[in-house]
């Protein structure tokens, strides 16, 4: 789009104009913000250690995909002194509609190579995205040797054993077979 090719030019007034738009808040022409992510992502690559703050202010934004297109340029030019700033915007990312700033998170946090890092690694095995958690487990096996995959926990679907039984009944040959649960998993004992 034309964000991008703004980001492109190396003049100081179409930088300027990239950090303007990406400070935009939601408009009747931009109502889900497409082009202020788009302007904050783009500034964030271009970004250098003077923007530190101007990134640091972006990840603390409620958009998760302004939030998302900085954390890792943040990550890669602050290193260890931006993780506070990272724990905290994942911390606020728990009521996210979906995973993409805690991934985004997450392989930020990965490319530093602190204690610290690890530890926010550690603490986003208990995400209650599925996603995240088995990420999170993957890095950590990658940063500490570790072979074999932790249990990334249950898929949380939002429904009980109840509806599971009914959807067995409904959908089986013999609908009075009798269907016996765990919390992980279902089986049909008897047909």
């Amino acid at each position: 789009g034309w964000v991008e090719a703004l980001a492109a030019h190396k003049d100081p007034r179409a930088r300027a104009r990239v950090k303007a738009l990406a400070r935009l808040d939601a408009t009747p022409e931009d109502p889900a913000q497409v082009r202020t992510a788009a302007a904050a992502a783009a500034f964030a690559e271009a970004a250098g250690k003077d923007d530190l703050p101007e990134l640091r202010w972006h990840l603390k934004r409620a958009d998760m995909w302004v939030r998302g297109g900085v954390v890792e340029p943040l990550a890669k030019l602050g290193g260890l002194a931006e993780l506070p700033a990272i724990a905290a915007a994942v911390a606020r990312a728990q009521s996210d509609d979906v995973d993409d700033f805690r991934l985004a998170a997450l392989h930020a946090a990965e490319g530093i190579k602190e204690p610290a890092a690890t530890e926010l690694l550690r603490s986003l095995l208990n995400d209650p995205s599925r996603n995240v958690r088995i990420a999170a487990d993957a890095a950590l096996r990658e940063r500490t040797g570790r072979t074999a995959p932790a249990d990334p926990g249950p898929v949380v679907t939002g429904r009980d054993a109840a509806f599971y039984r009914g959807v067995l009944v409904r959908s089986s040959v013999r609908p009075h077979a009798p269907v016996t649960t765990t919390a992980r998993a279902f089986a049909i004992t008897s047909l």
